[in-house]
Parts: structure tokens; sequence; C-alpha cells
């Protein structure tokens, strides 16, 4: 939950506790006590990505999906590139009419780019970067 709010902050600008609690909410992420959203940002404050007065210190990290047309020959190097910068990445292989593959990391905004770059530049034939903004959970 330290993400969400790190990056509910990110979106939305400062607020306070009650707030977070109900955007929280709103998002499908239950109902959460302020005191416990007190914690979460002194926690956030303690590691840097937020100050004193709930401004944004380090960006946050948001999920990613990268859609890659990728020869099997290349896929190793293609894996050390983003091994490289998120070791709790997860690729799968789609095959249909052409064989794609999906890659499933954490980035920063301003990182996705130069990930989809570092991929073309090491094998992958064509490259989709999609960055997951907003995340809600919703029940079935």
């Amino acid at each position: 939950m330290l993400d969400e709010v790190h990056r509910l902050l990110a979106d939305e600008g400062p607020m306070g506790p009650g707030v977070i609690a109900r955007r929280l909410e709103a998002r499908g992420f239950g109902r959460r006590r302020p005191s416990t959203i007190q914690t979460w940002l002194k926690q956030l404050e303690r590691d840097g990505r937020i100050t004193a007065d709930r401004r944004i210190g380090i960006p946050p990290l948001y999920p990613a999906y990268l859609l890659l047309d990728l020869p099997e020959l290349r896929r190793g190097d293609v894996m050390r590139v983003i091994s490289a910068r998120d070791p709790n990445y997860a690729m799968e292989t789609v095959t249909s009419i052409a064989t794609s593959t999906i890659v499933r990391t954490t980035c920063r905004q301003a990182e996705l780019e130069r990930i989809r770059e570092e991929c073309l530049a090491n094998g992958a034939i064509d490259a989709k970067a999609l960055l997951v903004l907003r995340t809600e959970r919703r029940s079935a």
C-alpha cells in the first residue's frame, strides 16, 4: 500500500490522511484508518519518497508492460537489459499468428521510453511500451 499512497500523492498532490483514506477506498482498496495512513506517510518520508509537506521527493514506480516482437536468438540479450533494471520482472511468450513477448516490470515514468529503446538496440524487432498510471481494485 505504500506504493499506492506514493502514486496517489504523485497523481493528486499533497493531502491529509483522511483524504488519502477516502481516495484509496474509492479506488477499491478498502477502508483504512487515518492513523494507518499516517504511519505509511511517515515511512514514505523516512524513505525520502515524499517530503514533510507530502510533496514528491522521488518519483513513484508504476507497473509497466513491454510488448516485444523478439526473435528467440535475441531473447537472452533483452532479458539481461530488463533484469539489470528490475530483477523481479516477468516475461511471457504469446503465440498466435506471430510470436510476441510480453514483459511485466516496474519503472518510473521517465525511464520507460529508455527501456523500450534498449530492447530495440538489443534485438527486439518492434517494441511497444505501456505504463499503468492508475490501478483500481474491483470486486467480482
